[in-house]
């Protein structure tokens, strides 16, 4: 079991997001399977993570508590910067419409694997084909 939540509790709470997110990036495995058991729920002044499925799933589910406005600067128009728009719901169907759902299964094991394998062979960086804020 790893103390990512007793450091975390003993430091500054100004330092608590700063501290949170270098874990994000430097050991997001351990950091999330010890927020999974011990504090599903997150916060901190800047942001609040949520680790467990089913809290995730209420969170993107409920848009009016839970708007993705402030991501709209950075995104623009993109449907997934949106929440209840007619644009959203349009693009998510065509979206759902094109994946074949037999196949879900496969791409959860293709995806975990591929993440898995990026995030083992980062060794603390980002690998080149997903640099932050490349732009392409």
């Amino acid at each position: 079991m790893t103390d990512y939540l007793e450091r975390l509790d003993q430091i500054a709470e100004e330092d608590h997001w700063p501290t949170v997110r270098r874990w994000m990036f430097d050991a997001p495995l351990p950091f999330f399977e010890e927020l999974r058991k011990e504090r599903p729920i997150l916060s901190t002044p800047e942001a609040t993570l949520v680790a467990r499925f089913n809290d995730c799933i209420e969170v993107l589910d409920r848009f009016e508590s839970f708007s993705v406005a402030l991501y709209e600067p950075k995104q623009g128009s993109y449907w997934m910067a949106q929440d209840d728009t007619a644009t959203r719901w349009r693009e998510k169907s065509i979206m759902k419409a094109v994946l074949d759902r037999e196949q879900v299964p496969e791409m959860r094991t293709f995806v975990g694997r591929t993440a898995a394998a990026i995030l083992e062979s980062a060794a603390g960086e980002w690998p080149a084909p997903l640099k932050r804020h490349q732009v392409d």
